[in-house]
């Protein structure tokens, strides 16, 4: 019979030791991979416990997905809401973060006239997200222009406050964003916007597994974060957040069964979130995992180190090749990413070079008409992997 446990992670040999490397990860060998913001990477361990959910399912399906379906989930989430500091029905799996702000989003009650502030920081499919749900309803997307460089968090909350007004209804901002691994100073952001009643989303992709998280403590109406990235879980796992009974606002994208054939009681997020048809949760029963590997890195040491990485190199990068540095280099602003913007070569024949000369795998990208670079580190990247980048781009002919 089908009976959910947490398979054990392999302790660490020896405390304080930086003991995973890229051999623990099925990265290709030849690859210097520093785009783990991406799409993450999972270790072999977790990947394991992943598979063998994956095949629990296919001994009973039944079992798995009817009769303990509920009991897996809560106990799932009660360990993600314990960590990221929710209540246990303050949160539910969605496949990505995507999804969850996209079922925030749509099921407001918006009209013409109102307002959404917003930065030009944003992920470019959660921008077009909103441009499709609310221009045609005549809702007004405002977007506060984040000036780059900047030398302090407080430049950032300050262009975001000046453009709150009466009309804003909600704020939907980034807590790291993707592109320019820009941290917002979210936290006292949503202080000053909750005094004045606006509504806060989140996007948090970048967030678990990457910074300490405390829902409880943010004050955000929503948020939503992946646990594929940072926490390094199987792909398909991240979560929606909503705040105390903010979840009854909700609607999903999806009408499924929710737990209507159910004997169980549960508030409308859990209700309507948890069960949307046949899918294979095994990516969410992993993300317990995914916590206990993290606690492994952060116990080991090997936590800060990478942390300690990325800002070495920050501005080694910018003075060997020219590129801008954003932000200071502080444990503020810098943490597993680093953005660097450039105007002298065409970024996608740099990406190309990068790749097809180097085995590189790095995004080389144009947001608001202007071409950055990002490296992402993990507990499998070394000093090396950040050397053979800026050779490589010394090397690259610019104009």
């Amino acid at each position: 019979m089908y009976k959910l446990k947490l398979f054990k992670l392999k302790p660490n040999k020896k405390k304080g030791l930086m003991l995973i490397t890229k051999k623990d990860f099925y990265i290709n060998k030849d690859v210097v991979f520093l785009n783990h913001g991406s799409f993450g990477a999972c270790p072999k361990e977790t990947m394991e416990i992943y598979q063998k959910f994956q095949i629990q399912l296919e001994h009973q399906p039944v079992e798995f997905l009817d009769r303990k379906f509920e009991e897996s989930l809560d106990y799932a989430r009660e360990k993600l809401a314990n960590f990221t500091g929710a209540g246990k029905d303050e949160l539910v799996f969605v496949p990505n973060t995507t999804t969850g702000l996209n079922i925030v989003m749509k099921s407001l009650d918006l009209k013409q006239g109102d307002e959404i502030l917003t930065t030009d920081q944003e992920y470019g499919a959660m921008r077009r997200m909103l441009d499709l749900y609310f221009i045609p309803r005549g809702v007004e997307i405002k977007t506060v222009n984040i000036k780059l460089p900047v030398k302090s968090k407080e430049e950032i909350y300050s262009s975001v406050l000046n453009w709150l007004t009466p009309k804003t209804k909600v704020l939907f901002i980034s807590h790291i964003s993707s592109a320019s691994a820009l941290r917002i100073p979210v936290e006292e952001i949503i202080e000053n916007a909750a005094s004045r009643g606006v509504l806060t989303v989140v996007d948090g992709a970048h967030i678990p597994g990457q910074l300490p998280l405390d829902l409880k403590t943010l004050g955000a109406d929503f948020y939503a974060g992946n646990c594929h990235k940072w926490l390094m879980t199987p792909k398909g796992s991240a979560f929606l957040y909503a705040r105390g009974d903010n979840g009854e606002k909700l609607k999903p994208l999806i009408t499924s069964w929710g737990m209507q054939h159910k004997e169980a009681q549960a508030p409308n997020l859990i209700k309507e979130f948890q069960y949307n048809g046949t899918i294979d949760i095994s990516a969410y029963l992993s993300v317990p995992a995914g916590i206990e590997f993290l606690k492994k890195l952060i116990e080991s040491g090997q936590f800060e180190a990478v942390k300690n990485l990325a800002r070495e190199f920050v501005e080694i990068f910018a003075e060997e090749t020219g590129f801008e540095q954003l932000y200071p280099v502080d444990k503020y602003f810098v943490q597993n990413m680093a953005a660097f913007r450039f105007n002298n070569c065409n970024p996608v024949d740099l990406k190309k070079y990068l790749y097809e000369k180097y085995k590189i795998e790095i995004p080389v990208f144009t947001l608001n008409n202007e071409n950055f670079i990002r490296y992402s580190v993990q507990c499998y990247t070394v000093k090396k992997d950040l050397e053979i980048l800026i050779e490589a781009v010394r090397k690259f002919p610019k104009r």
